[in-house]
Order: C-alpha cells, then structure tokens, then sequence
C-alpha cells in the first residue's frame, strides 16, 4: 500500500482514538460536602436503626419522631451488612475531603520544591 492512502487512515483513526478517549474522560467536578443538619440527621437514623437492632443501645431518644418512626418501620428489612454500608457511607464524605486535602499538601510540596530548584 502507498503511504498516501495510508496517511488518512491513520489520521482518521487517531481523530476517533481521541474523541473516545475525551468523551469518556472523569468529571473533575466534586460533590458539594452534606450540610451539617443532613450529616446530623444522617448519623441520628443509623443510631436509631442500630438500636432497632441492639435494645438498649439507645437509652433515650427526643428527637424528631418521624426518624424514629421511620428508624421502626425499616427494621425489618434493615440487614447488618446494610447497616454497616450506611456507617461507612456517613463516613464517605470526611474520607474524600482529608484524601483530596492530602493531594494538595503533596502536590503543594511538589511545586514548592520545583520553586526552590529554580531558584
């Protein structure tokens, strides 16, 4: 084959690998963190779902009654492994700020170092 008819083929293909790749490219785009009420309210329905679970664990409760309401009437199909995905999930968010909080103190460091290099 002649390099002239070779040459559009691979730039076609290259223009295709490219656009795929950019249209499937990670958002950058983070979340806005859960407002402190909504963690609250969050971290309140696990507790009353754990004491759903554990009589006992929780001693007394003045809360808002539709949580508790709510914390009763999902009990039954409330199962230990879903239970503990929820604690995990209240912790998801601190997780990710103190995780993107360390890729700025590194790289931070990184380009504090290329600084004093070039100086």
């Amino acid at each position: 084959m002649s390099l002239s008819i070779l040459r559009p083929a691979l730039i076609v293909t290259s223009a295709l690998a490219l656009v795929s790749c950019a249209a499937t490219a990670p958002q950058s785009v983070e979340a806005a963190p859960p407002s402190l009420d909504q963690l609250a309210r969050d971290y309140l329905a696990v507790q009353l779902a754990i004491g759903e679970k554990d009589p006992g664990y929780v001693d007394a409760y003045y809360g808002p009654a539709e949580l508790k309401a709510q914390a009763e009437a999902e009990d039954a199909e409330m199962t230990l492994p879903l239970l503990q995905a929820r604690v995990v999930a209240l912790d998801a968010p601190r997780r990710r700020s103190a995780q993107s909080g360390a890729i700025r103190r590194e790289s931070g460091a990184r380009s504090g170092g290329a600084r004093r290099a070039m100086e």
